[in-house]
Order: structure tokens, then C-alpha cells, then sequence
């Protein structure tokens, strides 16, 4: 052993050489004979590891580092060897990561690839063998798989997986944690037919049927995550699944319901929806008892609404016919409100599929539902929203504006019903944007004007964060439609300003929805609607202001949702083109506000509510990349800049932020055109009246102390 060790140590001197010839000999020939005739002692696997990591950052050519690369991944299969091995590398990583250096950063990337290869095998058994705790080990099973699944010998390793996710998950005593159920997602990605019907789905079956409350999380899980044909297995699942789509505990519908929808959105058969919807109904029908309370029918019929989910278009255009008519019976002869409401929303799913559907009896269905009281009636308009998302739904709807229009002109003159009105202007918009006659009916009845009068940014300002997801959404299609549809006419009637006032709060709302709708809206209307994007960024750049006097923001949750939502270089950055392009049409009209705002903005934290600067290159490139020379633009305008940020709106106000947001605005302004900047402070600091007070301070007032020690 020490004879090995010494000839090992030997060679280890020789490897710095610049022979690529003799390097090659030392790794292909010299080392592999010496270690074939050697126990890989820690002694031995420490010289190793030693000779190796000599070779880091001087073996450059592709022959020595292929040679290099052979003997780590033989050496590897030893256990000593391996551990040596990894306590080096992390060492050595951490030693770069230190010093800031990238030297050799692409070898030891690769070696912790080739450790990580050989250790895939070991962590596999030992897994096996129950000595890592799974369930406290979520992540390592993740990784596992997700690593293992790409090698070639993944087949032989997955029985492994599916029987420990079997054993873990299916199988389980008690809730399994959502981490463990996801980090098998991986695998379910991997499953063929045989495995996922064979193993799997007997297995979720009998789990959902003995332990539901523990099993609809997983079993969720698991069917969002497959990538086969759910066609073949949806009726085994559905039977044990409806029952718990009608039970008591609303914990349970909902889990129920979402197994339902990933069902339908994964049966590419369009008979099988069929079977499906055939099941559900003939438990609505008593099949398996009287559905008693409401709660029960509820459920029955929400998952009617997530078999809308199904793929399949004009394959299930017979079905949507016979399952929209199956509902307008179930209406009738419903006598709970929140029942018809869930008959309502599975309609809405179903109608929306296509116009097709939309035969007299549904016009005259909703004709009549119009007139309903206040929770009903607004049941039929959130149905009529979800059918309108489509241009040729609201064609054929189109015979609805008269009663739509008696719902605008009653519900803006009373309060109560203000959100009512939200949902009919919404459809009367759509409706007139594709129908000549219904246009003119608008026009005739003064629609625009009437709103304008009694609600000027069409929804009250501080309703808007009290709203449901629903309806935020809603609003966000109302601004949108009206904003993008009817320019011309909103432009002229509306106060633009106080509108884009409801758009900021909408940008802020607390749903992530909402923000990401009000967000695309904003897009959509920055770029068809340009004349009105002075008076957009005129009121972004007050809005931080007159929010945070604001009590509709006083909710932390709220000041969060804003911080990450309205900020003009998330707008800028989503937007580039459609924005630069209304910049520099625009810029020239009001270079001093936008410019001077949008430096502000973006270079400071701005310090209402958020901590975070804003990289204003990256902002600069982005606008250089469509055409946009900010430096140029800014240079030309730099005493109008200057002239706000040193006025009596920046340094010179009485308001800490707007100080501080000054003041960043300025270095960043220094940066740009140090020269011009300067010139433009030294100005104004001249022209200060207490310039040279400080004059008549004596070295006491100022507390001066001379250091004559240096």
C-alpha cells in the first residue's frame, strides 16, 4: 500500500507538465494500471483526489481533459473515492465563489455532474431500502427522479418510484404533505398506459373510496401532472368522485370538482364526455337517492360546468345543445337561489363554447331573467359576461341591448344597484361594437352621457378593492371595451384622468387576476389609443401621491399588490414598442412632466411604498432596442428637467418623498449628462437667497474640530 501511495505521489509531481503527450500517458496508462492493482484506501483516494484537482486550471486542451474526466468517472464507482472526491469539490467551489473567479468553474461543473450521475445509483438503493425518510425528504425524491429520468437506464429504475409513491402517497395513513404528493410529478410525466391504468389508477381508486379526505389532494396532483389520454380511466375515477362532489364539507366539493375538470380537460373522446355527463345527470335524477339539500345539487351541477372543460369543439356541439337545454329544465324547476346560480354559471361555461347554442330559448330565457330580483338578475349578467367573450356569441345575444340599456338608465341613478350596472354597460359596450342597430339604440337613449354624468370613472373608487374576483375582472373589461372599442365617443364624453384613475387601482387591486388583466388592458389601450397617452403617464406620475393619502390603500396587502403592479417600467418593459412608440409621439408636448417624471420614477425607490430602485439602463436599452435614444431626448430637455426636480415639486418642496425622489432623480440625471446637469444645479444653487448664510456661523455653531495630529 504505501509503495502504491508512494509511485501515486510521483506521478502527481509529473501532471503540471506541459507535455500534452506525457499527460495523456499519466492519465491513460500510468494511474489506470496503478489503481487496477491497488484497494482504494481514504490514503490512496486523497493522493487521488489531490492529483486531479492539480490539473483544475492548467489542463486546457481537450485531449488532457478528456483523459482527466475518465479517471474521475472510474474512480467514482469506489464509495471512498466519491466522498473524498466531494469534499474537495465543494471546497474548491466555495474557494471560487470567494475570489470572484470563473477559472476552472466549467470543469467543476462537469465533475458535479459526473457526481451526481454515479450517486443517482446509491441514493436509488438506499432509498429502496428505506434508509433516507421519504416523507421528510420531498425534495431529494424530486430530484431524484427529475435527474434520473433523463439517463437511458431510467426504465429499470421507475418500478422503484411508482411502487415508493404507492406506498407513500396511495397508500398512506394519513394526509400526505402536498410537497410529497408534487415531488413525484416528474414520474407521472414518465407513465405509459399500462403503468398509470395497471398500478396507479386501481390504487388512487381504492384510496378515494377508503380515505377521500386523503387521497383528492394527491389524486388531483397526480392527474394535472400526467401526459396521457385520460379517456380510458375517467369512469373508473367519476362514480367514487361525484359522491364527494356532493358531500357536506365544502373541502371535499372543491377537491372533487377540480379531479372532475382535469378528467374532462384530458378525455379527448368525445363519447366519453358523454358517458360522463349521462352519469352526473342520472344522479341529479335521484339515481342514488334524492339530492336533498342544496349543497348537494349544487355540486352535481358545478361539475356539469367543469365538463365544459372537455376539448373537442364542433365534436361536442350536439352535446352542448342537449346539456344547455338539460339546464334551462333544471332552472325552471329550482326553487333555491344558490342552486340556480350554479345551474347559471354551468350554463355560461357550455353557452361560451359556441353561438350554436344560442337558440330562442335561451334569448328568452334570459329576457325574463333580466327581470329577476337583485342576486338572480345579476346571476343572468355574470352568465351574459362569460358568453360575450366571444364575437359571435354577442351577435347573437344582441336583442338583449333594450333591456340591457332600462338596466344602465335605472341602476346609475341608484347606488344599490351600481354593480348591476357595472356588468350591463359591460354588455351593452360589446354588444354595440359589433351590432350597428344596437349602436344606435345607445346613441338615441344618451347612454354615455347618462354615465358620465352620475359616474365619471364608471365604477366608485372605493368600491374597487372591496370587489370580488369576478367582479374586478369585469370593471377591467368594461375600461377595456370602452377604451379600445369606443375611443372616439369615450374620449369625447369622459374625463380620461379620472378613468385612469380607476385603471391604477385596478394595476393595484389585491387579485393577481385582476392585475394581470388590468395590466394586459393597459397594453392593448396604450397601443390603439395613443392621443391618450399624455394624460396616462400625466396620472401615473401623480397617482403614488393621491393614493397614499387615500383610505381605499391604507391595507397592507394592498400597498404589497401596487408595488409590484403600477410601476411604469413593468408597463415600459411589457410594452416596449406600443409605449415608445406613444413616448416619442407624444414627448414632445410634455417633456417636462413626462421626462421629469419618468426619471423620478424610475431611479429612485420613490419611497411611497416601495423599498426597491429601479435599474433605469436597463429601462434605456430597452428603449434604445425599438428606436428610442432616451439620452438624446433627455439631453435636449435637461433645463425643464431640472427646473421640476430643483423646484418647488422637488428638492425646494416641503414633502420628505418628494425630496428624496428628487434626489435620486438627480443622480441618475448625472449620469446621464453630467456636464449639462451640473451647470443647471450650479444655476439654481446661485440663485438661493441664503446661499452664503452660513458664512456668519462661527466654528462653534458648526461644532468644527481641527485633527492637527496628521
Amino acid at each position: 500500500m504505501a509503495d502504491s501511495i508512494e509511485r501515486l505521489c510521483s506521478l502527481g509531481e509529473s501532471v503540471t507538465t506541459p507535455s500534452t503527450k506525457l499527460r495523456i500517458r499519466i492519465f491513460r496508462h500510468d494511474i489506470p494500471d496503478l489503481l487496477d492493482n491497488t484497494d482504494m484506501s481514504s490514503e490512496v483516494a486523497a493522493v487521488l483526489v489531490d492529483i486531479i484537482f492539480k490539473t483544475l486550471c492548467i489542463y486546457e486542451d481537450l485531449r488532457s481533459r478528456k483523459a482527466v474526466d475518465d479517471i474521475v468517472l472510474k474512480a467514482l464507482n469506489e464509495a471512498t473515492f466519491m466522498k473524498t472526491f466531494a469534499a474537495c469539490l465543494v471546497q474548491f467551489m466555495e474557494r471560487l465563489q470567494k475570489c470572484h473567479s470563473y477559472v476552472g468553474s466549467y470543469k467543476l461543473l462537469r465533475w458535479s455532474c459526473f457526481l451526481h450521475q454515479i450517486s443517482t445509483k446509491t441514493y436509488i438503493e438506499e432509498l429502496k431500502g428505506a434508509r433516507i425518510p421519504e416523507k421528510e425528504c420531498p425534495d431529494i425524491i424530486w430530484l431524484l427522479i427529475e435527474y434520473s429520468r433523463k439517463d437511458p437506464c431510467f426504465e429499470q429504475y421507475k418500478p422503484i418510484f411508482i411502487d415508493l409513491y404507492v406506498k407513500t402517497v396511495l397508500s398512506a395513513r394519513e394526509k400526505p404533505a402536498k410537497g410529497l404528493s408534487e415531488a413525484f410529478c416528474p414520474l407521472f410525466l414518465c407513465l405509459t398506459h399500462e403503468e398509470f391504468g395497471n398500478i396507479i389508477v386501481p390504487s388512487s381508486v381504492k384510496m378515494l373510496k377508503r380515505n377521500p379526505e386523503i387521497a383528492l389532494e394527491a389524486v388531483e396532483i397526480l392527474l394535472k401532472s400526467v401526459s396521457i389520454d385520460l379517456s380510458k380511466y375517467s369512469m373508473e375515477f367519476l362514480p367514487v368522485v361525484l359522491t364527494q362532489a356532493r358531500h357536506a364539507d365544502e373541502g371535499r366539493r372543491v377537491g372533487a370538482l377540480a379531479i372532475i375538470q382535469c378528467l374532462s380537460k384530458k378525455s379527448s373522446n368525445p363519447d366519453v364526455i358523454e358517458m360522463l355527463f349521462k352519469a352526473v345527470k342520472a344522479v341529479i335524477g335521484g339515481s342514488e337517492g334524492r339530492l336533498q339539500f342544496p349543497y348537494q345539487r349544487v355540486g352535481m351541477f358545478s361539475a356539469l360546468r367543469e365538463l365544459s372543460s372537455a376539448p373537442g369543439g364542433k365534436l361536442l356541439k350536439d352535446l352542448s345543445s342537449t346539456l344547455c337545454g338539460f339546464l334551462l329544465s333544471c332552472y325552471k324547476d329550482e326553487g333555491n337561489e344558490e342552486v340556480k346560480l350554479a345551474i347559471l354559471s354551468a350554463l355560461a361555461c357550455w353557452l361560451e363554447r359556441g353561438a350554436d347554442c344560442i337558440q330562442p330559448a335561451i334569448i328568452s330565457f334570459f329576457t325574463s331573467g333580466l327581470k329577476e330580483k337583485e342576486g338572480l338578475r345579476r346571476g343572468h349578467l355574470r352568465c351574459l359576461r362569460v358568453i360575450c367573450n366571444d364575437a359571435d356569441n354577442t351577435i347573437q345575444v344582441s336583442s338583449l341591448v333594450g333591456p340591457l340599456i332600462q338596466i344602465v338608465k335605472t341602476g346609475y341613478t341608484k347606488s344599490v344597484q351600481r354593480l348591476d350596472c357595472i356588468y350591463a354597460l359591460l354588455l351593452v359596450a360589446k354588444i354595440s361594437a359589433v351590432d350597428m342597430k344596437a349602436e344606435e339604440a345607445v346613441m338615441k337613449e344618451k347612454i354615455w352621457s347618462l354615465v358620465a354624468q352620475n359616474e365619471p370613472s364608471l365604477v366608485p373608487l372605493s368600491m374597487v378593492p372591496k370587489l370580488s374576483g369576478e367582479d374586478g375582472l369585469a370593471c377591467v373589461d368594461l375600461l377595456h371595451v370602452l377604451l379600445v372599442d369606443h375611443t372616439k365617443r369615450v374620449l369625447e364624453t369622459f374625463s380620461v384622468d379620472t378613468l385612469f384613475q380607476l385603471l391604477f387601482i385596478l394595476l393595484c387591486h389585491p387579485s393577481w387576476h385582476i392585475r394581470k388583466a388590468a395590466y394586459g388592458s393597459t397594453k392593448r389601450i396604450i397601443e390603439v389609443a395613443p392621443q391618450a397617452s399624455e394624460a396616462l403617464l400625466k396620472e401615473f406620475a401623480v397617482f403614488p401621491f393621491s393614493c397614499s393619502r387615500s383610505s381605499s390603500f391604507t391595507d397592507k396587502r394592498h400597498r404589497e399588490c401596487s408595488r409590484s403592479s403600477c410601476f411604469f417600467p413593468s408597463i415600459c418593459r411589457g410594452n416596449g414598442e406600443g409605449l415608445s412608440a406613444c413616448i416619442v409621439s407624444s414627448c414632445c408636448g410634455y417633456s417636462r412632466d413626462m421626462w421629469s417624471h419618468y426619471i423620478l420614477l424610475t431611479s429612485s425607490s420613490f419611497t411611497w411604498h416601495w423599498k426597491e430602485r429601479w435599474n433605469m439602463a436597463e429601462d434605456i436599452n430597452m428603449l434604445a432596442d425599438t428606436g428610442i435614444d432616451v439620452v438624446s431626448l433627455i439631453n435636449g430637455r435637461i433645463k425643464n428637467i431640472c427646473e421640476d426636480l430643483l423646484g418647488t415639486m422637488g428638492l425646494m418642496s416641503a414633502k420628505c418623498l418628494e425630496q428624496e425622489g428628487a434626489a435620486h432623480a438627480l443622480c441618475t440625471l448625472m449620469t446621464l449628462a453630467p456636464n449639462d446637469t451640473y451647470l443647471e444645479f450650479e444655476k439654481h444653487f446661485s440663485n438661493l437667497p441664503d446661499r452664503f448664510a452660513h458664512n456668519t456661523l462661527s466654528p462653534n455653531d458648526i461644532q468644527v474640530k481641527f485633527d492637527f495630529t496628521h
